[in-house]
């Protein structure tokens, strides 16, 4: 399993995991945490794609470039994505928290 495959899983978990942690702070009703388990894979499943296509795209830019030149634009690729999770997680919450408040 490669670095990046476990960064895409686990920025598609913090995805999942506040969208539906935002709920506890909406009190919804049953139908409030299915509406954040609903949002939650549909975000972490656009994140996983979205991710898949980006790192599909670089590696088809970089497959004429030196062996270093890959190498360093695979750990910028990395860091872009842990770079991401703090901004996955405050996505998902928001994205969760509104959707319950206007499903309310």
């Amino acid at each position: 399993m490669s670095l990046l495959t476990v960064l895409m899983g686990v920025s598609s978990t913090t995805f999942f995991a506040s969208a539906v942690l935002a709920a506890r702070h909406e009190h919804p009703a049953f139908g409030g945490y299915i509406l954040a388990i609903v949002v939650g894979v549909l975000l972490a499943g656009c994140n996983g794609w979205i991710m898949y296509k980006a790192a599909e795209v670089l590696a088809n830019l970089t497959t004429a470039s030196s062996a270093s030149r890959q190498g360093w634009w695979g750990r910028a690729f990395s860091l872009v994505v842990l770079l991401w999770l703090p901004l996955a997680a405050y996505l998902g919450d928001w994205v969760s928290s509104t959707m319950i408040r206007l499903a309310g």
